[in-house]
């Protein structure tokens, strides 16, 4: 299980979008990198604010390019910093494990618009 874990990765490219005037989309993409033969169950997103910042409500998942992709979106607030952690759910009662390059932070800055 460990392999299909490893088996997704995440972009190094984040876009920010303002939505509102103090809030701030961002976007990141997981991609596969090799066909599983067990799809997975789907994934767990935590964030961990580094600092005194609203916890996040909803994270948006897009499944694109039939499904060897996922557009993932958040909104937080400018100037915001989470630690953001992806856990690929592998089986019922089997642990969620990490995809390769989980954990990662974000930080929505000023400069990131």
């Amino acid at each position: 299980n460990a392999f299909t874990a490893k088996g997704y990765y995440i972009s190094s490219e984040t876009d920010f979008a303002p939505v509102a005037a103090d809030k701030i989309r961002v976007s990141f993409s997981v991609h596969l990198r090799i066909p599983l033969e067990t799809p997975h169950r789907g994934f767990i997103f935590n964030y961990s604010p580094q600092g005194k910042f609203p916890p996040i409500e909803k994270t948006y998942d897009e499944v694109e390019e039939n499904g060897t992709s996922h557009r993932i979106s958040y909104v937080a607030t400018p100037g915001s910093v989470y630690e953001v952690s992806i856990q690929l759910v592998v089986g019922a009662n089997e642990t969620p494990l990490h995809i390769s390059g989980s954990p990662f932070t974000v930080t929505t800055g000023p400069g990131t618009l």
